[in-house]
């Protein structure tokens, strides 16, 4: 019985390893690639394997295709940020909040409140009058996720629109 630390068997081991590596590179190439397709749910799709990748490294990429015109690209994209962490793309996501589709809005307010960023709270206070209900109420649990209590909620909330209404008056009078 030959023994498992022979020469061969390591060089068999290490030729595995190998290979399992140029995979990932390969799987990750295709992924990228995908982000060029001119096929919208080929570009979903590479946006989806790099988050299953974790492929952080791809960050600035995957925020690029958050402005995309397909809404399952935007949504991709913003998953996709969600699940390898925003890091330095913060900004990427807020901008989400306005989306035109209600599926990014509520996958932006979503990862916001993962976030854990004191930045994301400011973003997602405007969002409370969102004119959906589900988004209202996503921000809303975002925001008690980053430590705001609801109480605290509807006195910003209350501020908000005394401030506006302040400026909208001051606007008339001039």
């Amino acid at each position: 019985m030959a023994r498992a630390s022979s020469a061969p068997f390591r060089a068999a081991v290490a030729l595995l390893v190998l290979l399992a590596a140029a995979g990932c590179d390969v799987d990750r190439r295709r992924a990228l690639d995908a982000l060029g397709s001119a096929n919208a749910a080929e570009r979903a799709r590479g946006l989806q394997q790099l988050a299953r990748m974790r492929a952080s490294d791809a960050r600035q990429q995957i925020a690029a295709m958050a402005r995309d015109k397909s809404a399952r690209v935007r949504l991709a994209a913003v998953a996709a940020l969600g699940a390898i962490g925003v890091g330095d793309r913060l900004n990427t996501v807020i901008e989400r909040l306005a989306d035109r589709d209600l599926e990014v809005r509520l996958a932006a307010a979503r990862v916001l409140g993962d976030s854990r960023r004191p930045a994301a709270r400011r973003a997602l206070l405007p969002v409370l009058e969102d004119r959906s209900m589900v988004v209202r109420q996503a921000a809303s649990r975002a925001l008690e996720a980053l430590g705001m209590s609801r109480k605290e909620q509807r006195v910003k909330v209350a501020e908000q629109r005394l401030t506006e209404e302040a400026r909208r008056l001051d606007a008339m009078d001039e």
